[in-house]
């Protein structure tokens, strides 16, 4: 178990993977829970690595191979894994992109320094959320990735590295676009003048309803509505806990600086879409909402 266990920090160390759901970190708990799903995907894969191989390197090597092809498995199968491999098809193309493998698969700018990152995520989510003109009308994690959002991915993207200016791990990188894209706006000004389909499209769903006496005064609900569209899933669960970050962090499962990014983002987008005079009342429709969709998706675990 030992030398399982050893091999399991290995395959985490160069693969790069998030730790499982329930564990902040790689602990030793997590680790072992590795172990299990291995046993569970590959039945008797111990027995099998001692029979095919001759030397204990090899043993090792086979071994290890198994723990990180589980761990490829697991992130195709998670919504940040598929992300995490659309980006390698966004950003491959492009020059300014560099690829890196060691110590761990990850993204840098070509003007950055090949070192490896080590700071606060919520510093890169606060400089990628800071970005304007994101027309984000679609978001899809299999085939064609529509124009508009692969420009806000591209752009997030960019944003996060410059702040980083060094290799930020696949996990990371993918985090912060899941938060900043999903949910990016466009700005009042370019609503307004908004003239191709894409962000006839935005716009039109950013509109009052039809029936509304006056469109330029819509109801708190309306209001609500509009930007409960706009936020992304971290924000929209967030919404009942703004009053701090602590609260944030707890519901979620979020390192507190990553949640106070997280709250600052959500009450940013509730704050430029409402007036003061009606804010209480969005935020109340805004947190019901919450607590329909959070308990959809405890309903959808179960």
């Amino acid at each position: 178990m030992t030398l399982l266990l050893q091999l399991a920090r290995q395959a985490v160390r160069r693969h790069g993977s998030p730790p499982p759901h329930g564990h902040a970190t790689w602990n030793d708990d997590a680790h072992r829970e590795l172990v299990s799903e291995v046993y569970a995907r590959k039945e008797q894969f111990v027995e099998k690595a001692i029979a095919t191989t001759a030397t204990d390197r090899d043993l090792e090597l086979y071994l290890l191979t198994a723990f990180e092809n589980v761990l490829r498995d697991q992130a195709r199968e998670t919504e940040r894994g598929k992300l995490i491999e659309r980006l390698k098809t966004i950003l491959t193309p492009l020059p300014r992109f560099v690829r890196a493998v060691q110590p761990h698969n990850a993204w840098r700018l070509d003007t950055a320094p090949d070192d490896v990152w080590q700071g606060d995520i919520g510093h890169l989510i606060r400089a990628a959320s800071s970005l304007r003109r994101l027309a984000v009308t679609a978001w899809n994690t299999s085939g064609k990735t529509p124009g508009r959002t692969l420009d806000a991915i591209v752009r997030v993207c960019d944003a996060a590295l410059r702040e980083a200016n060094g290799k930020v791990a696949d996990p990371d990188l993918a985090q912060v676009v899941q938060i900043c894209v999903a949910a990016a706006p466009l700005e009042p000004s370019r609503m307004e003048h908004a003239t191709d389909s894409d962000d006839l499209a935005t716009f039109e769903a950013a509109s009052p309803p039809d029936g509304l006496a006056d469109p330029d005064e819509p109801t708190p609900d309306d209001v609500a509505e509009v930007i409960w569209r706009v936020m992304a899933h971290d924000e929209r669960r967030a919404i009942p806990h703004l009053e701090s970050a602590r609260g944030v962090a707890t519901a979620l499962g979020l390192p507190r600086r990553t949640a106070a990014a997280v709250s600052e983002s959500a009450r940013a987008k509730i704050r430029d879409a409402t007036a003061a005079e009606i804010q209480a009342a969005v935020l109340d429709a805004l947190v019901e909402r919450s607590h329909a969709y959070t308990a959809a998706l405890e309903g959808e675990s179960l």
